[in-house]
């Protein structure tokens, strides 16, 4: 038997110290990746609804589909952003989230959703080609009739040209799918595909199965620490000291549970963060990184909560056990019979071999040690030597 106990105190204390901190990880991650709200607070957190449209306006700059709109033009900039709202970015976003998540729990059997940027496209346009001719009608007319007629770069106005005419076919240009921003309408059907004609969710069909997993596992992997610990105090030579010893590892693990992502989330990070400014790249990379960031900034927010619930858990667990501890049967005896007095050193010299220390045993006893005898009563010499 007391092999088998050696054996299971053997095994919960190492079992424990891998599952407090495993727990603890699985548990903040599913608080993290499998709760809508938190991803949709994330983005919005990020910035990434008022960074989207400059991302991809200066994606578009150098491109040759857009050539003929002055993207670098601050009221170009400023009527495209007005037409992609952030508020409404953030909108058609979560209907996106929405069906996502109704896809990875189950509800519905694929992810389906419908975004629409019609009206903004057609705001845009409209827009764009007002200004575009507000501009020209100002402009001298054409000594030359231009082969090629742009009404953003065009230096003149053409002979003969109907200004209010050309901004409604501009306009139509601009709102057509081959114009700025391509299509409008969303859908999990236009998503890109890889090189075997398979979208990201066809691609990850069995992503709803690990998620159920994700939600299970941090449950299971509770229910066996509170089995470990139990068998940990069980298997104790002494079952307080047991209890202590489980409070004190509870606080060690808590304390690297705190410390870790700490470093790893904002030590190394702020300590590497001029050198990742001064690699750059390309604002929709940027902006990516940043949602990456967010996440993971809330993923060790989370986990340096709960690391200093378990500290305070591990040390309400030692003092609770400090304090239901027995006071000692004879304590404060030499001190209540008056043989102490407050103004004494209260400092006990360790006591020889085979007798107790006073504050242990009574100070009058009837008992007789046993590691030493009595010695015999020795009889006065001169009587021995008296004849018989």
């Amino acid at each position: 038997m007391l092999t088998i106990k050696k054996l299971v105190h053997f095994l919960s204390d190492v079992l424990l110290r891998f599952l407090l901190y495993t727990t603890a990880t699985l548990t903040v991650l599913t608080i993290v990746l499998a709760s809508p709200g938190r991803i949709k607070h994330a983005i919005t957190a990020s910035g990434a609804y008022q960074r989207f449209v400059p991302s991809i306006i200066e994606s578009n700059q150098n491109s040759k589909e857009a050539s003929s709109i002055p993207l670098k033009d601050e009221k170009v900039v400023a009527i495209i952003n007005d037409a992609f709202a952030p508020y409404d970015l953030e909108q058609k976003s979560e209907i996106v989230i929405d069906s996502v998540f109704s896809w990875l729990n189950g509800s519905s059997p694929a992810a389906s959703f419908r975004v629409d940027f019609t009206d903004n496209k057609d705001k845009m346009g409209d827009k764009l080609s007002e200004y575009a001719f507000t501009s020209l009608a100002f402009k001298d007319l054409c000594e030359v009739q231009p082969a090629v007629f742009d009404p953003f770069s065009s230096q003149c106005r053409p002979v003969n040209f109907d200004i209010f005419e050309g901004q409604k076919e501009f306009a139509r240009q601009i709102k057509s799918s081959d114009g700025f921003m391509g299509n409008t309408i969303l859908t999990e059907k236009n998503l890109p595909k890889n090189t075997q004609g398979k979208n990201i969710f066809e691609q990850y069909s069995y992503a709803p199965k690990l998620y159920v997993w994700l939600k299970r596992v941090p449950p299971l992997l509770i229910t066996l620490t509170i089995i470990a610990s139990a068998c940990y105090v069980w298997s104790a030579s002494n079952r307080r000291k047991g209890v202590s010893r489980l409070g004190k590892g509870v606080m060690l693990n808590s304390i690297t549970i705190i410390v870790t992502p700490f470093i790893f989330g904002y030590v190394i990070p702020w300590a590497s963060r001029r050198y990742s400014n001064e690699l750059g790249g390309s604002s929709s990379e940027a902006l990516l990184n940043d949602i990456v960031t967010t996440v993971s900034q809330d993923f060790n927010k989370l986990m340096i909560w709960l690391g200093a619930i378990l500290l305070l858990g591990g040390l309400l667990i030692y003092i609770a056990e400090r304090m239901t501890r027995e006071a000692k049967r004879y304590s404060g005896v030499e001190k209540n019979s008056g043989l102490l007095s407050s103004q004494e050193s209260k400092k006990k010299t360790s006591s020889p071999r085979g007798k107790q220390a006073p504050g242990t045993v009574p100070l009058q006893s009837s008992e007789v040690s046993s590691t030493k005898r009595p010695k015999a009563p020795k009889k006065n010499s001169k009587y021995r030597k008296i004849p018989l």
